[in-house]
Formats: C-alpha cells, structure tokens, sequence
C-alpha cells in the first residue's frame, strides 16, 4: 500500500506541475512558462532567429502587408519534462512588431503557427495549448484556433486571425505589438532527437488557408485565393538532446 500511495502522490504532483505550467502559458505567454520552469527546476533553452540571426533558407523576404518582418521575432523554447523521462515541453511563440502604414488586406487570410518535427522521432501526446496577446482596446479581438487536421510527417499547427487595432476608410490596421504562442508535450519514439522546428507564417489578401503541412523542417502552408500572398515566414530550430 505504501508504494501505491506514493505512486499516486507523484501522479498528483505531475498534474499539478503541468497544470501550473499551462496556466502560466495562457497568462503570459513565454515569459510565464519560463518563469514556471524555473520555479519547478526544470532545464529549458531558447532560441532566436533574432539573437542568433538565424532564419530558415526556405523564407521568403517580402514584407508588404500588417507587420514587419525585420523587427518581427521567432523564438523556440524546449525544456525537459520532469515528470516523464520520455517527454518534453516545446513552446513557439511569435512578436509581431511595427507596423506597415501603407498595409491593405491585412484582416483577410489567417497566419499559421506551427511546431514541426520528424514523426519517425516525436508525436504529440499531453498537453497542447495557443494563446494571441495584444493591447487592450482593439475594434476586432484576435482569434486562435487549432489546425483540424493532422500535419503530415509530423507536427502540430494553429491558424491565427489577428487583431485589428482601427479601420480607416474600411481598411483595417494591426495593433503595433501582436505576441502568438503555441505550446505541446512532444514524446520521443525512438531514442533519436533530431530537431525540433518553430515557424510563424505571416499572410495577406482576402483568400484562406488550404492547408498546413510539416515534418523535419518548417512547417509549409498552402493558401487558396486570387490575391491570397505569404507576406514573410520566420523559422527557428534546436535540438532537444539535452532533455532526453
């Protein structure tokens, strides 16, 4: 009985643990996990396309509508899981920053956040969690929402609608600060780590996303729509070898 109790204590302590990290998630993002990882002990790193001046070879450098790809930020947060050796936590999340005066069509297409990996290495399992933070006062809220389906080859996506700050002569305009974040559980198959991938695809015009693909690389959207564009995609990748 003793050692059924003491099993049933830990499971308890797990719960809670997880449970106190994805309330620190949805009231502060990625500052609030980290802060509750740190609380817990638990190890974590982060990474940057800012800091580090990485970004992934598939982007494509064309800012023309909402935010600003160069003062725009990606960053990926991978931590161990305490409570099952077999796991981790990796955290996305995006800093939309300065706004382009001259955007049009910015409350059209939704933009998609994903975390992607090689599904012969990890699968979802857990806890999985979104969040859009913005200034309070806006016209329109911002909106998240899970991707429907399953990302082939692996991964896990949201579709984001964005605040909009004010309409001048029907033209809606962004808040100057938008945060986005996407966070799961990812469990390891096969012993191997191989890396795990963050992307944040920002679009423009009026069409939709058809679909969100990912795998061992940034995750790939497929919009449709005559005037549907990818305005820029930000990436960001580390490895979870430290965790496992």
């Amino acid at each position: 009985m003793g050692t059924i109790g003491t099993v049933t204590a830990q499971n308890r302590n797990g719960e809670r643990s997880r449970r106190q990290i994805v309330e620190s998630f949805h009231e502060d993002g990625l500052e609030g996990v980290k802060g509750e990882f740190e609380k817990q002990n638990l190890d974590y790193t982060v990474t940057s396309t800012t800091l580090e001046e990485k970004q992934s070879e598939e982007s494509e450098v064309t800012p023309e509508y909402g935010y600003d790809e160069d003062e725009s930020e990606v960053q990926l947060m991978l931590a161990e899981n305490s409570n099952h050796p077999d796991r981790i936590w990796a955290t996305a999340s995006m800093a939309l920053e300065e706004v382009d005066p001259f955007a049009d069509n910015y409350d059209g297409t939704d933009d998609a956040i994903g975390i992607s990996f090689d599904d012969d290495h990890w699968s979802v399992v857990g806890s999985t969690s979104k969040t859009v933070n913005y200034p309070d006062g806006v016209e329109e809220e911002g909106e998240i929402s899970f991707y429907s389906n399953s990302l082939e080859d692996g991964g896990l996506a949201a579709n984001v609608d964005l605040p909009v700050d004010f309409y001048i002569r029907g033209v809606p305009y962004p808040p100057e600060t938008t945060n986005v974040a996407l966070m799961t559980e990812l469990r390891n198959l096969d012993g191997v780590a191989g890396n795990i991938f963050a992307t944040y695809v920002h679009n423009g015009g009026s069409g939709s996303i058809d679909s969100i693909s990912g795998g061992a690389g940034p995750i790939d959207v497929a919009l449709s729509g005559w005037d549907s564009t990818e305005n820029f995609d930000i990436a960001d990748d580390d490895n979870p070898d430290p965790y496992m």
